[in-house]
């Protein structure tokens, strides 16, 4: 049984720009996975994801100054991490399943570059430490974020959808048989 996702897809209309004064839009399909078996997939491998589990030596962390808070501490240290990742590494696409690595790589986040790579910065703390630590849980959520399954249904929610349908085809069916006989009334004897 097909899940309605994939009668239903979802889509976003993206502008690229202008080529001869009119706009350039493309349309990008998000929402959907191709069938049950593979949201049941993604859906484990979500459940087994951890922020452990990126793989850090596809992940490139550079330190600079940073603006934050820190006083003048902030113009000596090399405080702030700047992580940039690339999508399309052999690392990521062993750790990450290809429906899930296509979805960040058209996504219309802030932290993608039009290169298909993750950049995300953090300087929210005056420790290096922290700040890399930080860069890896933003990543970790916006690869969470990105996923998208369709909720499960339970079997107690089939049953009441099951119980309502049925309820509102008696109702149909009940007014039709009404109209019809108002109808029928109003049908001389000779009509027969």
């Amino acid at each position: 049984m097909q899940s309605l996702s994939l009668l239903i897809p979802r889509v976003r209309i993206v502008t690229n720009g202008l080529k001869n004064g009119n706009l350039i839009r493309s349309v990008r399909y998000y929402g959907a996975y191709k069938d049950d078996e593979e949201t049941a997939r993604i859906r484990q491998w979500l459940q087994a994801f951890r922020p452990d589990s990126i793989p850090r030596k596809a992940c490139v962390v550079e330190f600079s100054r940073s603006s934050g808070p820190g006083g003048q501490n902030v113009n000596k240290v090399n405080s702030k991490a700047t992580l940039r990742a690339n999508l399309f590494s052999k690392e990521f696409a062993k750790a990450i399943p290809q429906p899930v690595l296509s979805r960040l790589r058209n996504s219309n986040s802030k932290y993608i570059t039009k290169s298909g790579d993750v950049v995300i910065q953090a300087d929210a703390s005056r420790k290096q430490n922290d700040n890399y630590e930080e860069c890896f849980s933003k990543l970790y959520k916006f690869i969470v974020e990105s996923v998208d399954l369709p909720g499960q249904t339970s079997a107690e929610q089939i049953k009441k959808v099951e119980a309502l349908k049925q309820v509102d085809n008696e109702r149909r069916l009940a007014v039709k048989k009404l109209i019809s006989s108002k109808k029928s009334s109003r049908r001389s004897k000779e009509d027969y």
